[in-house]
């Protein structure tokens, strides 16, 4: 008994050997035997609304990206006319990037150079992305672009350096008349573009679209470098030029400064309007424009209600 079961599991020990060689023939004949799962990493350059590290802004567990690889040279067709463009969500959970479908590095294309783009917040089934539209939502507003280009397997992780695409605006109401009042429930506007493009050809935003009426969101602290008594509010919007209107309400009175000479609002770049309200007037007290930093955050994290 002993002997047959020993020349069983033998037997079946060899079944299984053939098998996998036969398998292993097979695969390295189609070329897909080694799949290597495109791994990344992604970082952002200046702060924004993702969790801080220090200083230092990261993604947060939740994220998702949306990863983009063509040939190298090669713009990225989204519509479906370049059947070279590839495209996947990379979503972060416990410090790591997972990708849903997988997107993968065959055997014999190792050494081929690929250019990787990369939009965060990621894409959805339906985004368009020549024509996309503000949601109101600092973390879906916030788009960042990133490139990797000229990029192989063997140079190891696709590294993605992300970068902001929007402009930030900040109302800074540094002094309020007497005779505002309710100025704990102050609301302020500006009419610009909310519509924009993506566009990957020179890694930008494009405002377009008739300018509307758009609300700030008021901050929920002041800075040390604002004095106690301003009142922050801030929007995130496409970079564009002709923002020439900006409205304070208190409940009962509209207030409204208007300029003919336009403030251009920058990609990467805080615009801070200080503002001086009183009885019938609006007066700009300075335009302010600074790179995109953790200290240029005037009045601390957009209140989020």
């Amino acid at each position: 008994m002993k002997r047959k079961a020993y020349l069983l599991s033998q037997c079946m020990s060899a079944l299984m050997l053939l098998t996998a060689s036969s398998c292993q023939s097979d695969d390295k004949a189609d070329g897909n035997a080694i799949a290597k799962m495109v791994d990344i990493e992604a970082s952002v350059g200046t702060a924004t609304r993702v969790t801080y590290n220090g200083n230092e802004a990261e993604f947060a567990n939740g994220d998702a990206i949306t990863l983009i690889r063509v040939p190298k040279d090669v713009t990225p067709d989204l519509v479906g006319n370049n059947t070279s463009t590839e495209k996947t969500t990379y979503t972060l959970a416990s410090g790591k990037w997972s990708a849903s479908p997988l997107m993968l590095w065959y055997e014999q294309y190792l050494e081929t150079p690929y250019d990787f783009y990369a939009i965060y917040p990621a894409l959805t089934s339906s985004s368009d992305i020549s024509a996309m539209t503000l949601t109101g939502n600092v973390s879906s507003d916030d788009v960042m672009l990133a490139k990797k280009g000229n990029h192989t397997y063997s140079n190891g992780k696709v590294s993605l350096a992300f970068s902001h695409a929007m402009a930030k605006l900040v109302v800074n109401l540094s002094k309020l008349a007497n005779e505002v009042t309710n100025k704990d429930n102050l609301t302020v506007s500006v009419k610009v573009q909310k519509q924009y493009s993506v566009n990957f050809s020179d890694m930008k935003v494009s405002a377009q679209g008739t300018p509307t009426d758009l609300q700030l969101a008021k901050q929920t602290n002041s800075s040390a470098s604002q004095p106690s008594t301003s009142i922050i509010y801030s929007l995130l919007l496409p970079p564009q030029d002709g923002v020439t209107s900006i409205t304070v309400n208190d409940g009962t009175k509209t207030y409204t400064w208007t300029n003919s000479s336009a403030i251009s609002l920058l990609a990467g770049k805080v615009t801070t309007v200080t503002l001086n309200v009183g009885e019938n007037y609006v007066l700009i007290g300075s335009v302010a424009v600074e790179d995109w930093t953790p200290s240029s955050i005037a009045g601390g994290e957009v209140e989020q209600k």
